[in-house]
């Protein structure tokens, strides 16, 4: 986990990844792959792992007596000039992953989800 944001009605986990070239985020196998310099590369997932810190968090809080509190969370990718694809007919992927640019943005708009 890269990040934690506690927010009045969530906790927000916040997975950065420093990644460059094009990525897709591949669904049949559940991969990262990265197109850069004439190479491919397969990396995990950054939205598994990020849902895995979800269910950490969560299971560590209501071991102590927070089980209340939604988590959620967002993958952000920091290069501005990195393209990101995915091939998931999911659209809720696609409300997870963001450029570092707009993720204010996203924040704002995730935390209004969160009425209470």
């Amino acid at each position: 986990m890269d990040y934690l944001v506690l927010t009045r009605r969530l906790a927000f986990i916040l997975e950065c990844k420093n990644f460059y070239g094009t990525l897709l985020l591949e669904d049949s196998f559940n991969q990262l792959i990265r197109t850069a310099n004439d190479k491919e590369e397969g990396f995990q997932n950054p939205l598994v792992q990020a849902r895995w810190h979800q269910q950490q968090l969560s299971t560590f809080l209501s071991n102590h007596g927070y089980s209340q509190i939604p988590i959620d969370y967002l993958v952000a990718f920091s290069s501005p000039s990195t393209i990101i694809k995915t091939n998931s007919r999911n659209p809720s992927i696609l409300k997870k992953i963001v450029h570092g640019y707009n993720l204010l943005e996203r924040l704002k708009e995730t935390e209004r989800v969160y009425k209470r």
